[in-house]
């Protein structure tokens, strides 16, 4: 999938900003969207009714991590191990944010926290 960026935030901030801060303007907004902070950032903010619908099932061989630190760690990947040994994360497709549509990115800790529902409820609605 391909996604069109747009750059009207940036330029805005640029404009405002001394020309030697543009670099890591450009870098943290590029993070921001390669990272999908604003996407993680919405997912902890609405209630679980907002994205149970768009809630995707991700079967893995083993447990997913972005980066060493606990698994349950807030940023890192919901996931629970199945019965046969195998795990299964959780893919959400969020709104228009920033002005781009269709991210995606796996429910994070942080998100599961902030919804207050339990593992069996998130794989149960994720299958429905």
């Amino acid at each position: 999938m391909v996604h069109e960026f747009d750059l009207t935030r940036l330029l805005a901030r640029c404009r405002a900003a001394d020309r030697g801060e543009w670099p890591d303007l450009c870098r943290e907004q590029v993070t921001d969207w390669s990272e999908n902070y604003s996407l993680r950032a919405w997912l902890t903010s609405v209630r679980f009714a907002e994205v149970a619908d768009r809630l995707e099932a991700w079967p893995a061989a083993a447990r997913l991590r972005h980066y060493e630190a606990p698994p349950a760690d807030d940023h890192q990947p919901f996931s629970v191990q199945r019965p046969d040994g195998t795990w299964l994360a959780l893919l959400v497709e969020g709104p228009e944010l920033d002005g781009v549509a269709g991210l995606r990115c796996f429910v994070p800790w942080s998100a599961v926290r902030a919804w207050g529902v339990t593992g069996d409820e998130l794989v149960r609605r994720a299958h429905a």
